[in-house]
């Protein structure tokens, strides 16, 4: 951030007579998510061309190839500059100036509101909404997986801050949650499904453990010199198996709320009307905390999302509960009873989730950076393989 007076977080909350601008940027882990192509993919995109040159037998890379080469280069650089360090905004008394491609100049008395709004899986950005019905998203300042800003909240209320100094209108306060509105209505359909950051490392385990597969059966084992037509079948039917079992997994588990039902997907699906349902539960499951649905016959279900892991974190569990118990509370009819059977008293309270702890992040982030370094390899094996077979 490049400000003036400003030195403290809780000093941006409201701007003072004396300041002239407040610049927010990314962050350094936005940065340095942004620029893994240039770190890591990029040299081996050029020891490959070098080897492929000094290979004796072998003609050098094609033409496309080498132009690839030098161009993606001129290409990544700049997009990496552009939105490590150029893009964001920049607060002043009169403007919100939105960096992006082109600066745009936004007038406070034009913004009619200042939102943090969820986009992707799971990520948060600061929108601006204009008097005329534009929706400008802001790229910085926001917060993703493996790309987080610690201070984004602070940041979006600086920013409304701002707004609520120099629009020139009285507006109700900003909430702890980033949102000026009272609870929204509920949507006719929401689909709670793993987060990315429990869904991508585990669909990249599956997928590197295909390619496992399909090599040991497109390569010739022990004896032979090339892979039979029942190697070859038996590789890619584990394959297939083991991508279906990803989807599975990673996409199509979960829970499914509409206002009839509570449908529960896994690889059976499962639908309890809400009227059925006696009681929805936290409780602590091997390191993390599940949710626990029981309906009025005692029978309890997991729910694979929402839910914590070990390792497998998800900062949004508590609103994703919330909402999964507004859902049960609108819709299960005012003459719904908790059954025959007595409710049972949870075995302790649990403390509010708080985040994932620093060690926790260092340990996802390495496994996510080797499976990454592993799946690029073999990418770039089975390229080769291609190529010069």
């Amino acid at each position: 951030m490049d400000a003036g007076p400003i030195a403290t977080t809780s000093e941006q909350r409201q701007p003072s007579e004396g300041e002239a601008r407040v610049r927010y940027r990314a962050t350094w882990p936005q940065r340095l998510a942004m620029a893994v192509p240039l770190l890591f993919f990029m040299p081996f995109m050029y020891l490959h061309l070098f080897l492929w040159n000094r290979s004796p037998g072998f003609p050098g890379p094609p033409l496309w190839m080498r132009v690839e080469f030098w161009v993606l280069p001129v290409l990544i650089v700049p997009s990496v500059w552009m939105q490590g360090w150029w893009a964001g905004v920049t607060l002043t008394p009169q403007v919100a100036a939105v960096h992006r491609l082109r600066r745009r100049d936004i007038p406070w008395t034009r913004v009619a509101a200042v939102e943090a709004e969820r986009f992707g899986a799971g990520a948060r950005r600061v929108v601006l909404y204009e008097t005329d019905g534009r929706r400008t998203p802001l790229r910085i300042p926001s917060t993703a997986f493996l790309a987080w800003d610690r201070q984004f909240d602070a940041k979006a209320a600086a920013i409304r801050d701002w707004w609520l100094t120099y629009g020139g209108v009285d507006h109700e306060p900003l909430d702890s949650a980033g949102s000026t509105r009272a609870p929204e209505p509920l949507p006719d359909r929401l689909r709670l499904r793993p987060t990315a950051l429990q869904a991508v490392p585990v669909a990249m385990l599956i997928t590197l453990l295909a390619m496992e597969a399909t090599a040991a059966g497109f390569t010739g084992g022990p004896g032979t010199d090339h892979a039979t037509a029942t190697s070859r079948a038996l590789g890619s039917l584990a394959a297939i198996l083991l991508l279906f079992t990803a989807g599975q997994l990673c996409l199509r588990s979960g829970a499914t709320l509409t206002p009839g039902h509570l449908r529960i997907d896994g690889l059976r699906h499962q639908t309890l009307a809400w009227s059925e349902v006696r009681t929805i539960t936290v409780e602590p499951r091997r390191g993390g905390r599940r949710v626990v649905v029981t309906d009025l016959h005692g029978r309890r279900t997991f729910l694979a999302a929402p839910r914590l892991g070990f390792l497998l974190w998800d900062h949004d569990f508590g609103l994703r509960v919330g909402m999964l118990h507004r859902f049960w509370h609108t819709h299960r009819g005012a003459d719904w009873t908790p059954g025959m059977t007595a409710e049972r008293a949870p075995g302790r309270v649990l403390a509010p989730y708080s985040g994932p702890r620093v060690w926790q992040r260092v340990v996802v982030g390495l496994v996510c950076a080797v499976l990454c370094w592993m799946v690029f390899l073999w990418v770039l094996v089975g390229g080769l393989m291609l190529t010069l077979g």
